[in-house]
């Protein structure tokens, strides 16, 4: 005590004393944890043969006010200006209307799986998958069913593979592949923006390709 009164008289004029001994402050708010930043991919599947076979859904909300949406639309005079460059899009940023797992992605026509009640609702929405691609067979030719109203991309690592845009109407189309056999991230991509009708359509029509749904060590929750 004697020690406290010491210190006590030598800072009283700091302020820093009071009749019960140092003062201490106001304790700053503890800080908030650091936030896990979720890897979409998380790691190739264990087994090939027992893996959960769809992809990871990740949906977005847009409204046409959003950058880009209503931007690119088909210019007869500038055919190639009117084709989005996939890396200048942010239609799949930021928060997340939800999450799923998606069996299939093989959704046909008249698909409107976002509606938040924001203006031109559902009419406005981006979509991705992700997960893991095999192949299995080296230089052959793959089949992939595909169909998109408006933009859609399939990427395998960084390099994009199928691209279909600006269609304001539903139609199918197999298109032919040449891949390497190997371990790919599968990164697909779907926006729509143009016309009243709608349609989605990613599958794999080969025996020789394996996909896979990602796989987490503590799968994060996600709305429904």
């Amino acid at each position: 005590m004697r020690r406290l009164a010491l210190a006590c008289t030598a800072l009283l004029a700091l302020g820093a004393c009071n009749e019960t001994g140092l003062s201490r402050g106001e304790l700053p708010d503890p800080a908030d944890p650091p936030e896990r930043e979720l890897d979409l991919w998380g790691t190739p599947p264990s087994d090939w043969q027992n893996c959960y076979g769809g992809l990871r859904g990740i949906y977005y909300n847009l409204t046409p006010g959003h950058p880009d949406v209503e931007t690119y639309l088909d210019d007869p005079m500038d055919p190639e200006g009117s084709v989005p460059a996939l890396d200048e899009l942010d239609w799949w940023d930021g928060a997340a209307s939800f999450q799923r797992y998606d069996a299939t992605t093989d959704f046909g026509p008249n698909w409107w799986p976002v509606d938040g009640g924001f203006q031109g609702d559902p009419q406005y929405f981006a979509a991705r998958w992700v997960g893991w691609l095999r192949v299995t067979q080296r230089n052959r030719d793959h089949d992939f069913v595909v169909g998109a109203a408006s933009d859609m991309w399939v990427k395998l690592d960084d390099d994009v593979l199928i691209q279909m845009n600006d269609n304001d109407e539903f139609e199918s189309e197999v298109q032919t592949h040449r891949l390497e056999t190997g371990v790919y991230r599968l990164d697909v991509r779907y926006a729509h923006r143009l016309g009243e009708t709608n349609g989605f359509r990613f599958r794999v029509a080969s025996d020789e390709i394996i996909i896979c749904s990602p796989e987490f060590g503590d799968e994060p929750e996600t709305e429904e």
